[in-house]
């Protein structure tokens, strides 16, 4: 926190009538936006930005860092060389000539060579997303952007969106080279949303992975053993194509839908499996009365949709046999596709709320079925914490004030384990501050001073006690409690490719200021960092970048700041 000044410190002519408090009441923090007003800071409880200004503020900040982490190249990078393979491959085969026999076999290998690229497309896509969310996890940014007021759901749906419009360009591009090779008849928007919901799917993985691991080093060894699984829908496609795995089964019947439902759920499977079924589909089929080529349909609206070649030509020794598709319908998988989509991204929202990771803290795992999630009103406010003395106290205080507290402290408690022995480090701390006051923390290294304000801001969960925020409680309402706050962290997390404007800017539209860029003017002026307003953030020096989050912690209407060592380095 800010130190204030003790007013007895000061010379006697410098003392007035007034106490500092008195004076911060009387005269509240003001900004100076242009040559002939002031805007008056608001001591009064926030209203959140809207969802809208909050995407926009993420999405711009998403498309700059793509851009010069150079992540837009390797998107494009994946789809030309995919591309440029399953062109050679089709290219290829061609050549082996015109037969039923041999445009058959044709569509079985490419069903499966396509299924598996695909996958491996959508692994490498998911790879440069994640890796960028979890170092925003690992650098802090994430959780100093919910502390600024953003939902998990919608800072979620910034990368969602982000990664929405990356992969729409890569279904197109893909839809495009394969209705030049191996999908001439099949509708082409059909097709299009179907890549599109296969790399949804695995961007659901995705999400789910970046909640359990901490650091981008162990990340990305299991997106490795995400490259293995993508060989398993091609592995087991191959062996129902060909006719193997009924061979090996002893098994000629229909399998189960649920069974493919589950085996959907797995990264890419579902995907695989309708890439599969519509190239088979417009391959064709050979008659098992005449043995000659039945010419193939494309997958469309309407009656095809469902459509599936129900047997498949075995050839083995020069004699051909004929085996039972076991592998479900295009339509069947692009229906099961929005559901296992849907479920996951469910999941993996639920997941990121429950899981203890190394900042945040995590909810009741049964959260969504507690009556105060549903309905914010029925969510336990201060008073109800509060004896009958205390209660009286603070009636009589908001009355003197003409206004309440900003922030109150009960019992707070936070302990930690060391050796299987609990820790202490902030031992039952209760106060009030009061709406227009400076007040200051201070202690030795050590004292719990950090560990009390991450408390306060959910940054770590509390062993006992409450705070609150506007009335707001930490415990209950975190959201509501974040939207009043203002941080600067004892550290700086920064986007080190942002420039100091940009990284002003960002902060300003997720709190929702309606003049970031006079704002942005405001306090890098006072704060001497007007000059490097378009320098990059990793090109200042330490003491800098405590200026650059002292700035960001002011612009807002926040009423509520705290200043972690804001001095510190300058």
């Amino acid at each position: 926190a800010t130190l204030a000044q003790d007013p007895r410190s000061r010379p006697p002519e410098a003392r007035g009538a007034m106490s500092l408090r008195d004076e911060a009441c009387a005269t509240p923090l003001a900004l100076e936006t242009d040559g002939s007003s002031r805007a008056a800071a608001s001591y009064n409880e926030a209203s959140r930005a809207s969802v809208k200004t909050m995407l926009a503020a993420l999405l711009r900040t998403h498309l700059r860092l793509a851009w010069r982490n150079w992540r837009l190249f390797a998107f494009a990078r994946i789809v030309v060389l995919e591309s440029l393979v399953l062109i050679g491959m089709w290219a290829l085969f061609k050549r082996l000539g015109d037969s039923a026999e041999s445009r058959y076999a044709i569509s079985v290998i490419m069903s499966a060579l396509v299924a598996f690229q695909m996958g491996s497309s959508e692994v490498m896509a998911m790879q440069s997303v994640v890796t960028e969310m979890v170092v925003d996890k690992e650098s802090k940014m994430k959780v100093v952007q919910l502390i600024s007021g953003v939902p998990l759901w919608v800072y979620l749906s910034g990368h969602f969106l982000w990664y929405s419009a990356i992969t729409g360009s890569m279904s197109l591009a893909f839809t495009c080279v394969f209705r030049s090779t191996c999908l001439p008849k099949s509708n082409v928007i059909l097709v299009a949303v179907a890549l599109h919901l296969g790399f949804m799917q695995i961007s659901a993985w995705g999400s789910m992975l970046v909640t359990m691991f901490e650091k981008a080093k162990t990340v990305s060894s299991a997106i490795a053993v995400f490259s293995f699984i993508t060989l398993l829908q091609p592995g087991i496609g191959a062996l129902v194509t060909t006719g193997n795995l009924q061979r090996i089964l002893h098994f000629s019947g229909d399998v189960p839908r649920l069974f493919w439902f589950v085996v959907g759920l797995l990264p890419t499977c579902s995907i695989g499996n309708l890439l599969q079924s519509v190239i088979l589909l417009e391959g064709g089929s050979i008659d098992p009365s005449t043995y000659q080529l039945i010419p193939g349909m494309g997958w469309d609206w309407g009656d095809n949709f469902f459509v599936k070649q129900e047997f498949l030509a075995r050839f083995e020794k020069g004699q051909i046999s004929f085996v039972k598709n076991m592998l479900p319908s295009a339509g069947e998988s692009f229906l099961a596709l929005i559901a296992q989509t849907a479920l996951l991204a469910l999941f993996a929202l639920w997941l990121d709320q429950v899981w203890q990771g190394e900042f945040g803290a995590a909810k009741p795992k049964l959260f969504c079925f507690m009556p105060a999630y549903w309905c914010p009103r029925r969510r336990l406010q201060v008073r109800e914490f509060l004896n009958v003395s205390q209660r009286s106290r603070l009636e009589q205080d908001e009355e003197s004030w003409g206004g309440g507290f900003a922030l109150e402290l009960l019992n707070l408690r936070k302990e930690f384990t060391r050796k299987g022995q609990p820790f202490v480090a902030v031992d039952d701390i209760t106060l009030d501050v009061r709406r227009g006051e400076i007040f200051a923390l201070l202690g030795h290294n050590g004292a719990g001073k950090t560990t009390a304000i991450n408390c306060i801001t959910g940054m770590m969960p509390l062993t006992s006690g409450d705070a609150f925020v506007f009335g707001h409680s930490v415990r209950t309402s975190i959201e509501d409690v974040r939207c009043n706050l203002g941080v600067c962290p004892q550290d700086n997390p920064i986007y080190e490719r942002l420039s100091v404007g940009e990284h002003i800017r960002l902060f300003s539209g997720l709190r929702g200021s309606t003049r970031p860029a006079v704002e942005a003017k405001a306090v890098l002026s006072a704060l001497g960092l007007w000059e490097k307003r378009d320098a990059r953030c990793n090109a200042l020096s330490g003491g800098q970048k405590r200026r650059l989050w002292v700035a960001t912690a002011l612009v807002g209407d926040t009423p509520v700041v705290f200043l972690d060592e804001p001095t510190s380095g300058m």
